[in-house]
Parts: structure tokens; C-alpha cells; sequence
């Protein structure tokens, strides 16, 4: 079927290629430039893709023997258990850092990885904080004019924007001024208005939201601009302008189909087609996108299309869609279906307390996935 045939050689694909087993047997490319090695690195542990990081920092050890890449494989071998909040997992190699590439960068982001990963292993009320925000006030003390010091930064406004909503604005503020051009400083704008979005103040949010699309792309990573589109279309939906929620959903799919925010924007462009009364129109949207697409994202498009189809009542058209959804391969053993689990739940959980009834369909829709021939 149309719908599928392309997108099954590129799923399973990913199934073989994404494993560490691959990367061992047949090798993975390793750039030879420290940023481009990094921004991969970085993706790998942002998404906790562990297996992926570890195959990564292995091929690395081999490609490079002499060690320039020593403090960075140390560093990311650490932050590879961080990111899963696992501090004893994270110390040792994070210690290591610090004590064999003392004054360095890592070893800078060694010691704010220690603080990151105390702070989130546990809830407010049980220490976590308390242990961190020291290590964080060490970081900014000791290398004030650092990446590291910037991060700190970040995390300490998070902490603080518990307690104190209006003082988290203030230093996310700050520090877009203090770090311009960095990474911890597009995050903090993304921050920034996602406080004033729990504010209730969505004036003032979406037009932060745009500032970070207009000033910080190419900076940020593409995944908080594609949120930060999600987001200006939430609001856009909230005072009943449906024509720009969809043009921002859109715009998602259409640019930012490798993060996980493109696998619940069908479902979430289709909801704003049906407010505003117009099925057929997500429909032909939907069967245009999708045979362009591949892996999760087209499998969520297509669990998004069969329950469209049903609603119309053409049960003939479900039905083919159904049938392109089984002869996907089995995904159980990729991040994939981690992935698609985490997008259709996410928007799952919303709904059910909101609306039990779509939450009901949308179980229906994802049991699909485990019921699929192995």
C-alpha cells in the first residue's frame, strides 16, 4: 500500500542500525570535529539513548586511540547515567574527569553534572535540591564566565520557579542577557515563556515563544523550536483561532519531523480541523503527508487517519488504513517505539480527565501497536 511500503524498509532499518551490536560489527562514523561530535553525543543523551551513546563513545575509543577525545568520552560516559538521574552510576566518571582534566571544559561540565544529577533523582521534599543547588553555586563561583556557570544558572532559576514564580522570569531574563548565543540561554527563553504560559498570561508567552522561533533558531535545538510552535498553537486554539493552530501544526510537520513533538502534531492538527468543523480537509491533509514521511512519525499519522476515517463513517478506507499499520515490522526492540509510545500517550494522559471518551479512543488506536503480527 502506498501509505507504507517506503517507510517499512526505513523502519526496519533503524531496528538494525540504531543498535550497538551494528556499531561494533560494522562501525560507526565518528566526525573528526570536536562540535560536530558533540552535538551527537549530546542528542544521543538528551533523547536517553543509552545504548546509541555507549555504542558512540566505544566507536570513539577505537577511532581515536591516542586520546583527544579522552575527556569528552569521560565526560558523556558520565552524563549518559545523569540524564536517567542515577548519581552513583554518574559519579565515577564524572569525578574522573575533574581529577584528570583538571581547569578543562569537561571537567567545568563534570562538576555541573554532578549537581544535575542529585537534583532530579528525587522530589523537593526529600533532599535532592539541598544536595545540588551548592554544587550549582560552586560551578557559577568557580568559572562565573563558563558554559558551565550558564547551565548552573538554568537550573537554579528551575529550582527557584518552584517557590517563586515571578523570580524564575526574572532570571531566565537575566540569563538570556548574560549567555547570549548559548545553548543553557535559548533554553531559558523556552523557559521563560512556558512560565508565563502557567501564568495564564499567553499574550506574553506566545510572543516569547515567537521571540525564541525568531532569534534563536539555528541556536536552540530544533526540538524547543518545534515546542515552542506547539505551544503558540495551544494558545492560538485556546481563543478560538483554529486557522492559526493549524497553520502551526503544519509548519511542524513539515520542519521538524525528526523530533518527537511531530508524532502528536496529527493528532493535534486533526483536533483543530474537528473544532473548527472540517474532517475532510484533515483527512486530505493526512493523505498527503504521509506517504512523504517514514518510521514513527508515519505510524502515528496512520493510527491518527484510521480513527479520522471511522469518524466519516468509511469503514472500507480504516480498514486499508489497518492494514498498512500491520505490515509495519515489529519495533519492540528500537528507541522507536519508545518514542511513538511516549508521543500518543502523552496526549493520552491529557485527555483522561479532560475527556474520557477520546481517551478511550486513543487507547484503542495504540493497542494496535501491540497486537501487530511479530
Amino acid at each position: 500500500m502506498r501509505f507504507v511500503s517506503a517507510c517499512v524498509v526505513v523502519l526496519a532499518l533503524a531496528v538494525i542500525t540504531s543498535s550497538a551490536a551494528y556499531a561494533q560489527s560494522a562501525g560507526i562514523p565518528v566526525p573528526n570535529d570536536k562540535k560536530a561530535w558533540e552535538a551527537l553525543a549530546y542528542y544521543y543523551a538528551d533523547e536517553e539513548m543509552k545504548p546509541e551513546l555507549d555504542a558512540y563513545l566505544d566507536a570513539t575509543e577505537q577511532a581515536y586511540p591516542n586520546g583527544q577525545y579522552a575527556a569528552l568520552v569521560s565526560l558523556y560516559r558520565g552524563i549518559s547515567s545523569a540524564v536517567r538521574w542515577r548519581p552513583q552510576e554518574a559519579a565515577p566518571y564524572l569525578q574522573q574527569t575533574i581529577e584528570r582534566f583538571p581547569g578543562t571544559r569537561e571537567a567545568q561540565m563534570s562538576l555541573y553534572w554532578q549537581g544535575y544529577s542529585l537534583c532530579y533523582r528525587m522530589s523537593p521534599t526529600s533532599g535532592g535540591f539541598a544536595e545540588a543547588m551548592p554544587i550549582f553555586d560552586q560551578v557559577i563561583g568557580t568559572y562565573p564566565d563558563s558554559e558551565a556557570a550558564c547551565w548552573a544558572s538554568l537550573r537554579l532559576a528551575n529550582i527557584h520557579g518552584r517557590t517563586s514564580g515571578q523570580a524564575a522570569l526574572d532570571e531566565y531574563r537575566e540569563l538570556t542577557e548574560r549567555c547570549p548565543g548559548s545553548q543553557p540561554a535559548a533554553r531559558a527563553q523556552s523557559y521563560l515563556a512556558g512560565a508565563l504560559a502557567k501564568m495564564g498570561r499567553n499574550t506574553d508567552a506566545a510572543a516569547e515563544y515567537q521571540r525564541l522561533i525568531d532569534e534563536w533558531t539555528g541556536i536552540a535545538r530544533s526540538v524547543e523550536i518545534a515546542k515552542a510552535h506547539d505551544a503558540i498553537a495551544k494558545i492560538a486554539e485556546q481563543g478560538g483561532d483554529y486557522a492559526e493552530a493549524i497553520r502551526r501544526r503544519q509548519k511542524i510537520l513539515n520542519n521538524f519531523c525528526e523530533t518527537r513533538t511531530s508524532y502528536d502534531a496529527y493528532y493535534w492538527l486533526t483536533q483543530a480541523y474537528r473544532r473548527a468543523n472540517n474532517l475532510p480537509q484533515a483527512i486530505a491533509d493526512l493523505e498527503a503527508d504521509i506517504p512523504q514521511c517514514c518510521g514513527v512519525r508515519c505510524l502515528a499519522g496512520l493510527l491518527v487517519l484510521q480513527r479520522l476515517y471511522l469518524d466519516v463513517g468509511n469503514t472500507a478506507k480504516a480498514q486499508e488504513v489497518r492494514a498498512a499499520i500491520q505490515q509495519y515490522p515489529s519495533t519492540s526492540q528500537a528507541h522507536t517505539t519508545q518514542d511513538l509510545s511516549y508521543g500518543v500517550m502523552m496526549v493520552a494522559e491529557q485527555m483522561r480527565v479532560t475527556n474520557p471518551a477520546e481517551y478511550a479512543r486513543i487507547m484503542e488506536d495504540r493497542s494496535l501497536l501491540y497486537t501487530r503480527p511479530r
